[in-house]
């Protein structure tokens, strides 16, 4: 259907390189696996971002059993948090129904750009900073983290990102939650985006007449599982600090080449 067949040794790296990257970081796959759908699968846009939201919510999902079965979820913060972030999530995706492919691609260059700065300003000692933060007003805070679901979730459904690198900060911030929980609890919040997007996003393309392409979906599912057990693994023996500057700066040289390469594409459509 699209320019790269699912079996492709391309696809099959692409989705390997997914699941790593959520294994590592607990975050990130989505601003891993759209730019691969567009530019490597040649998928229409809006594909690409409902195709994500499918592929990194169910690697999220699998991910997420292991901390339930720990006890590292607090179940409390996704009624809080997950739940308008799913309702920020529909809402988004709504919008985006009426957003130009190339725009929402645009948008997504600068939320890569959003991603890098937030990682490479990331440190241990904020994190602490945001635990001795936590707390206050109770009525204040289910305000505050209502809205930042909100939030979260309507940047997922518009441009398609599970939203965990600002969902971690988030949670460590409002709830003050050591990071081990944070990124727990925001492997299942992503699902609960991710399954709220994915609904949206079927009509918007039946509406459109676009079609997913479930042979890449799987292809893309099954490898990055296997990446995300290798990256939890990696995750283990890596230097977090060095690891996460890497990642910034290959977010920082991708994010700009999508942003250029959507003005120029813009420019030339008109």
């Amino acid at each position: 259907m699209f320019g790269v067949a699912a079996g492709s040794a391309a696809v099959w790296l692409g989705a390997l390189a997914v699941g790593v990257t959520l294994g590592l970081l607990g975050s990130g796959g989505s601003i891993v696996t759209v730019p691969l759908l567009i530019y490597l699968v040649e998928q229409p846009e809006k594909v690409a971002i409902a195709s994500s939201l499918m592929i990194v919510g169910t690697i999220s999902a699998v991910g997420a059993m292991g901390h339930i079965r720990r006890g590292n979820l607090v179940w409390s913060t996704l009624v809080q948090f997950g739940l308008p972030a799913m309702a920020g999530t529909y809402a988004g995706a709504g919008v985006a129904g009426f957003i130009p492919g190339l725009l929402q691609l645009g948008l997504f260059s600068l939320v890569m750009l959003a991603a890098a700065w937030r990682m490479f300003k990331a440190s241990s000692s904020k994190a602490r900073q945001g635990e001795q933060r936590a707390g206050g007003d109770d009525r204040l805070r289910w305000l505050r983290s209502g809205l930042a679901g909100f939030a979260t979730g309507t940047l997922a459904g518009v441009v398609g990102v599970g939203g965990g690198f600002l969902i971690v900060p988030a949670l460590v911030l409002l709830f003050g939650l050591p990071m081990q929980r944070a990124v727990a609890t925001s492997l299942l919040i992503i699902v609960m985006q991710s399954a709220s997007g994915f609904y949206k996003y079927l009509d918007i393309l039946e509406q459109q007449q676009l079609a997913l392409d479930w042979r890449v979906i799987g292809v893309f599912i099954g490898v990055g599982l296997l990446g995300f057990a290798t990256g939890g693994t990696l995750g283990r023996k890596v230097d977090d600090a060095l690891l996460k500057k890497l990642f910034a700066s290959l977010l920082t040289l991708t994010g700009i080449f999508i942003f250029i390469d959507t003005v120029v594409a813009l420019i030339i459509s008109h």
